[in-house]
């Protein structure tokens, strides 16, 4: 069975918003990090 509307977006709690937040900090950190051990350990000996 298909709807013909889709589901609303729900309203996120402050809460919610704040991990969404740090989550996305915590990548923008995390992904420079790993390819910088990636490609150090590379070129290690």
């Amino acid at each position: 069975m298909i709807t013909t509307k889709p589901y609303p977006r729900r309203k996120l709690g402050a809460g919610t918003i704040i991990v969404l937040w740090v989550l996305r900090i915590y990548v923008l950190i995390a992904v420079p990090l790993v390819v910088y051990a990636f490609f150090r350990a590379l070129h290690a000996p």
